[in-house]
């Protein structure tokens, strides 16, 4: 930038003793003593002999030169030169300068300042990928972030992540987020980090909002990005040997258990025969939809009259209880087989469900008291 003065004749100085200035009162002599604390003071100014002073105000235009090479005018100043010194000012000057920005300035550096403040913001922020677990519905996002600011820095201070999903906001997993938000990088690092939300459907895309916390703590109406994750990806089996089925989602099998229950109790369904289900023993392994890790295993003695399951939670013990087969139906284009066990909270629902050549197994128990959804592995 560059100031363009109007004006530059200098108004005729006034001249001062040094008892004037250095004892008196009033707003010359006050000024004078103010400047005595700088540290320059000694150095321009001898002591003892007179000073002269001068105060003028100048207004300036202020132009900036655009990255295309033209220049324009962005608002204007009002410059007031204090200064007090000795001789003919070839040395011996202190001087102050105030400036007053006129409206059109101001907002010109504001706006300057909040495009470098997002420019900043968003250079820090890079969305790496996101995963889509479409059997628990879930999405992960992964991201890095670098701190670009002057001081060591955590992301709890830097920006705040928010995702929505048809107009709805999300909720984290805090349990499966790997977002460190306590430890701190220092000015030039790069954090890698991935935070889990839970899905309303499988279906909407997912919008994740960015902002900025680290200018605007404070404030409730932040600068932000926006990113759009659509859902798509192909929906495969744990062993990846079915990319072809369609595996429905944990809240499709809720539903359709919700309307099981309400069936039965209005006797919308059909009996099957238990000999056309099971023939002897039988053991059946299911892996649930995320990671393809085995975790139930259903076992059944005589026709499938009663038996066990075994829960495998990783890194933990197996839990086994014994199950009770309740009843066969049809219903709703499905076949449900109803078992039961008991587990330390009481009396829990497992319920096969078979559509042509799939076939599911969804459980509530003390593990998932949300409930889990396995597929069986033929």
């Amino acid at each position: 930038y560059s100031l363009e003065f109007a004006n530059e004749d200098l108004p005729k100085a006034q001249k001062y003793s040094w008892k004037e200035l250095n004892d008196g009162g009033g707003r010359v002599a006050l000024a004078f003593q103010i400047m005595k604390y700088s540290d320059d003071f000694s150095e321009v100014i001898k002591i003892g002999k007179a000073v002269k002073y001068l105060k003028f105000t100048r207004p300036a235009n202020v132009r900036v030169k655009e990255k295309d090479g033209t220049v324009k005018t962005i608002g204007s100043v009002e410059v007031t030169f204090t200064a007090f010194y000795q001789g003919h000012a070839q040395k011996g000057i202190l001087c102050r300068t105030e400036a007053e920005l006129d409206s059109r300035l101001k907002s010109y550096i504001n706006s300057f300042v909040e495009a470098q403040k997002q420019k900043i913001f968003e250079q820090s922020f890079e969305l790496k990928d996101s995963s889509v677990d479409f059997y628990n519905e879930k999405i992960t996002i992964y991201y890095s972030w670098t701190n670009l600011q002057n001081e060591e820095l955590s992301p709890m201070w830097a920006f705040d992540l928010n995702a929505y999903q048809g107009g709805h906001e999300l909720n984290q997993d805090y349990y499966r987020s790997e977002t460190d938000l306590v430890s701190g990088l220092v000015p030039g690092y790069t954090g890698e980090y991935s935070v889990t939300y839970y899905l309303h459907d499988i279906e909407t895309p997912v919008r994740l909002v960015v902002s900025n916390t680290y200018d605007y703590f404070f404030e409730d109406d932040k600068p932000s990005m926006e990113f759009e994750m659509p859902l798509s990806g192909e929906r495969n089996n744990a062993q990846g040997n079915a990319s072809n089925q369609h595996y429905q989602g944990y809240s499709d099998f809720y539903t359709l258990y919700q309307q099981f229950q309400q069936d039965c109790e209005s006797g919308n369904y059909f009996d099957n025969s238990q000999d056309a289900r099971y023939s002897g023993e039988e053991v059946r392994d299911y892996r649930n939809y995320d990671g393809g890790e085995k975790l139930a295993e259903l076992t059944l003695h005589e026709f499938g009259g009663y038996g066990e399951v075994g829960f495998y939670e990783l890194g933990q013990d197996e839990l086994h209880y014994d199950v009770t087969l309740e009843g066969l139906y049809t219903f709703d284009g499905y076949t449900v087989d109803y078992f039961q066990y008991t587990d330390f909270e009481g009396i829990r629902d497992l319920l096969i469900f078979r559509s042509g050549n799939q076939e599911w197994l969804v459980t509530w128990n003390t593990i998932y008291e949300d409930g889990i959804v396995y597929t069986y592995e033929a």
